[in-house]
């Protein structure tokens, strides 16, 4: 399907190992690290460089491929495990361990939040992996997410930078719509404009256990804009949902279309951007696509196997087969990894809600259930890329057929 082609195309150019060699200037540090889904990747656009530690932290299943020299450590993602707060650990020992004229090379992708598992005390693993699950399946949006785990992270909010006293060069891949450094991989480099006293509202909010929110009225602050650690950090981003963006509307001119760019990077519920595809879809001329990036946020109703941009797909099947006429749609996380699928997501067209229900595939069950997997497996109609080696959001493209 051409659409699946030109989310691919626009995907590679993403692609960390390329992003990271084109961004290098310096030829020698004591450390590099790599954090992130992107980890293998942008550790092979640095594998040239002079360095004595080498480490990736990376998520399950992403460690393959990695350059010779590199440590991998995998660990889970979205909710944290064991391995992470060792990992991370043990990325602090290292930079504590380093001299104040020593320089690091820091390569942060979207993941970071989870694999830097590691607690503040009184807070346990336990702890951030009740509150990591309240607040995913609450759909409470990226912003609250990362207010909290910048709080409860030993690595996070800054507290990586502040653990060393080398001067620290940091090369990310945004996957957040405004580019805030606090925001990629939750900070762990970056000053936070957030406060505890927000985290603790966030988290009341959204009813996180008792025992967590008391806890964090213990904590100390985060690391804040105009602390004198970040005199010694400098960030360069890399690759960025916008840049996503323009790749998309590139590889769609290619091939013969005519983009019709959305104009503002997507977040907000869910059914609201279905409701909106559905509405603009039958504006398009023969030959358009329209073509949009963003995080949609998600509320879990159900146990099945979906994710964002699967749950999205089956929500656009169903309107697109209301609406008439002849749509194709497709959704794909950047990283190839949508929620707890071996999908990066899915296309369809106005054909596929009834297809699923002359299969007996029941698709409003599965909305319901979060459980758009099922389906659109079921239906051939998922996309597999496996890990990609970046992560800047989700990818949605409509045309007609």
């Amino acid at each position: 399907m051409i659409l699946e082609q030109i989310a691919r195309a626009a995907i590679a150019e993403m692609n960390g190992e390329k992003r990271v060699r084109a961004a290098l200037q310096q030829e020698k540090y004591e450390a590099i690290w790599a954090v992130g889904k992107a980890g293998v990747a942008m550790a092979r656009g640095a594998a040239h460089l002079q360095a004595r530690r080498r480490l990736i932290i990376t998520k399950e299943g992403c460690g393959g491929g990695s350059p010779v020299g590199f440590e991998v450590l995998e660990a889970a993602h979205p909710i944290p495990d064991q391995r992470g707060v060792d990992a991370s650990s043990r990325l602090l020992a290292e930079a504590a361990d380093l001299a104040g004229d020593a320089r690091a090379l820091l390569l942060l992708s979207g993941g970071a939040s989870a694999l830097l598992a590691v607690p503040l005390k009184p807070i346990t693993l336990a702890m951030v992996q009740a509150a990591t699950r309240v607040l995913l399946h609450g759909g409470a949006p990226i912003g609250d997410i990362n207010t909290v785990r910048r709080h409860l992270g030993a690595a996070l909010g800054g507290r990586l930078a502040a653990a060393t006293p080398a001067r620290l060069d940091v090369l990310a891949i945004s996957d957040v719509l405004d580019d805030d450094l606090s925001a990629i991989g939750s900070g762990p480099a970056a000053a936070d404009p957030t406060t505890l006293a927000q985290a603790i509202e966030i988290a009341q909010r959204y009813r996180l256990p008792g025992e967590v929110v008391e806890a964090l009225r213990l904590l100390p602050e985060t690391a804040k804009p105009g602390d004198a650690i970040f005199a010694r950090v400098q960030t360069q981003l890399v690759a960025s949902p916008r840049q996503f963006l323009d790749a998309a509307v590139a590889q769609a001119r290619a091939r013969g279309f005519q983009p019709r760019c959305h104009n503002n990077l997507i977040s907000g519920a869910v059914e609201t951007f279905a409701d909106e595809l559905a509405t603009l879809a039958p504006s398009l001329g023969n030959g358009e696509v329209l073509v949009a990036a963003g995080e949609p946020t998600v509320k879990v109703t159900g146990n099945g196997r979906g994710g964002r941009a699967s749950h999205l797909a089956l929500l656009v099947a169903e309107k697109c087969s209301r609406i008439g006429g002849e749509f194709a749609f497709v959704a794909c996380a950047s990283d190839g990894s949508d929620g707890n699928t071996p999908a990066a997501g899915a296309f369809v067209d106005s054909s596929t809600w009834a297809e699923s229900q002359k299969r007996g595939l029941d698709p409003g069950r599965a909305v319901a259930q979060f459980d758009s997997y099922s389906v659109l497996s079921a239906l051939d109609r998922s996309i597999v890329t496996g890990p990609t080696g970046t992560n800047v959001t989700d990818l949605f493209l409509v045309s007609h057929v």
